[in-house]
């Protein structure tokens, strides 16, 4: 057999390994738990306490289609559905128009994802949605309506867009045991930089932002989101705070491919936490994120992508967040490893958490960029918060 049958040979075994949800890759030297392997006993809490699990970007088409069609709608989710459905909430951005009359624009990566994938989010056991993102209107004003109502037929509720301004700015409420726990979802402006320094191009943050006021925010007549500033967010945040118990904001901001939160991240989250949030955890620039702790509050720059269809070669990394209470108020927040890389066969689609050095590697990493006392306690990071 020559060497290039051979390697072949490995690569197509490797893919099968995946799609089995098999436990080896032979492309990958990252350890995760393959579909499975976890548990629900593994991610089980004490009696008392209750969690809300957050993951970051979805979007179950593109390339994941021919996964979902040979292997079901809730395909990309079953390695890590033991922390998705134990949750008593589960909540995601959902990064992609859920449409099949609406026709797509000329965005640079324009999606469209069919209704019946819906299902597999309902089978892993999200409750919430946030529609706060920059692919929002990737079919149009249509294609928002389409999703609002393909929404309304499932058990998925959703927050941060809406058919007019009164809805879309409206906090989420939802009941959880004893409390009323408030979400709110908003889209920054710096969601549609690819490169961007802030020190850089005086007023172009500025004049992207009056951009994006005309183009996704809604007004009192046409439907859109909220574009997050300091007015928004403090008035979205204090209404939260008189309708919950718990207010956790969910925005969608950042630069792509960026490490650093901006200025502009930074900013709003502590404007977030200033008028009331007891936690900000963020997502859209493909890449995980910081943590900073804001006057006792977690502010969680970035979750990274979760299950997204695309093939993108930088996206290998990103964060699940399991926020945990007890005695009605939030006292720790866990942090999960995940591993993204969609072309590697390990994942083939399906993000797997990581265990091992590999979970010890991106967490310590995380510890080392964050402003936040992260202790690495059994493959994951814990955020003990003050009383």
């Amino acid at each position: 057999m020559s060497r290039r049958t051979l390697a072949t040979l490995c690569a197509i075994l490797a893919i099968g390994f995946a799609l089995a949800g098999g436990v080896y890759s032979l492309t990958s030297r990252v350890d995760v738990f393959a579909a499975g392997e976890l548990s629900a006993k593994d991610v089980a809490l004490p009696e008392g306490e209750q969690s809300i699990v957050l993951v970051g970007d979805i979007m179950t088409w593109e390339r994941t289609r021919e996964y979902l069609e040979k292997y079901g709608a809730d395909y990309p989710f079953r390695a890590t559905m033991p922390l998705l459905r134990s949750a008593d909430l589960t909540v995601g951005n959902l990064e992609s128009p859920i449409a099949e009359k609406a026709a797509t624009g000329n965005a640079a990566f324009p999606y469209k994802v069919p209704p019946w994938t819906l299902k597999g989010l309902e089978q892993a056991g999200f409750d919430l949605v946030s529609l706060a993102n920059n692919h929002l209107l990737d079919c149009g004003v249509d294609g928002l309506h389409e999703t609002l109502n393909n929404l309304a037929e499932t058990k998925i509720g959703h927050f941060g867009a809406g058919r007019n301004l009164a809805e879309a700015s409206q906090p989420k409420v939802v009941r959880l045991g004893e409390l009323n726990v408030a979400f709110c979802g908003l889209m920054a402006s710096d969601t549609h930089f690819m490169e961007y320094d802030d020190s850089l191009e005086p007023g172009e943050l500025e004049r992207r932002q009056t951009w994006m006021l005309g183009a996704y925010q809604a007004t009192a007549d046409r439907p859109g989101t909220v574009i997050a500033t300091r007015d928004s967010m403090t008035r979205m945040v204090r209404r939260a705070r008189q309708l919950a118990d718990l207010v956790i904001v969910f925005p969608h901001w950042g630069i792509r491919y960026h490490r650093d939160p901006s200025n502009l991240q930074r900013e709003l989250g502590r404007a977030a936490v200033e008028a009331g949030a007891d936690l900000v955890v963020g997502h859209h620039a493909h890449f995980w994120q910081p943590v900073e702790l804001y006057r006792d509050k977690p502010i969680i720059y970035g979750l990274g992508n979760f299950a997204f269809g695309s093939a993108n070669r930088r996206a290998d990394e990103g964060l699940l967040v399991r926020a945990i209470i007890r005695d009605k108020r939030l006292v720790t927040i866990e942090i999960f490893p995940l591993y993204i890389k969609n072309r590697d066969a390990a994942v083939a689609y399906q993000p797997k958490i990581m265990r091992g050095a590999s979970a010890a590697d991106l967490l310590q990493r995380l510890t080392d960029q964050s402003d936040a006392p992260i202790a690495i306690e059994n493959g994951r990071g814990v955020i003990r918060l003050a009383k």
